[in-house]
């Protein structure tokens, strides 16, 4: 079997895999296994990923769908330099952030986080009313709209972490 290591930028011969100390013919993704091949050291291959040739390409533009993380506390503007960690490999990339609009299009934003978000800090009263605290405060479009009486959609993002049954929810 011939695979390919990346971080060699080579094609290589396995000569043979174990998985605890037993010789094994195949493994599956995501499984640990010990893989032999013929003069490469130990750490220039050391916790890296291997696949069959022409099962991944090279890529020098990705387009993905990401979520801001509340924990993040930096801006990100366009243009901006952020480490990319795949596997475990770690490159230096630049942002440049896109929103669909009405027409199936793009346009081009300044900064990844151009909307109002929001926590909610609990419930009150009876009637299922909620308290949300923004922290960076409301736009002043939002708050125009507010006082004019017009609607203002709330969109609510709720997550549920198994371990102790909490529900926390934000405003994307």
């Amino acid at each position: 079997m011939e695979v390919v290591i990346p971080s060699l930028k080579e094609k290589r011969k396995v000569k043979g895999m174990q998985r605890w100390k037993e010789d094994i013919k195949c493994a599956s993704m995501g499984e640990r296994v010990g893989v032999l091949f013929q003069d490469i050291p130990t750490k220039d291959i050391d916790r890296t990923v291997i696949f069959q040739p022409a099962a991944l390409d090279a890529v020098q533009v990705a387009l993905a769908s990401i979520t801001l993380i509340s924990q993040f506390k930096c801006e990100l503007s366009d243009r901006s330099k952020i480490h990319v960690s795949i596997g475990f490999e770690t490159v230096m990339t630049t942002c440049q952030f896109l929103v669909e609009d009405d027409e199936e299009e793009f346009e081009q934003l300044s900064n990844l986080d151009e909307r109002e978000r929001g926590t909610i800090e609990g419930p009150f009263g009876k009637s299922g009313k909620i308290r949300v605290r923004v922290p960076q405060g409301l736009s002043d479009d939002t708050v125009a709209a507010i006082t004019a009486g017009e609607k203002v959609t709330v969109e609510l993002w709720m997550k549920k972490y198994l371990n102790n049954g909490k529900l926390i929810s934000y405003l994307p």
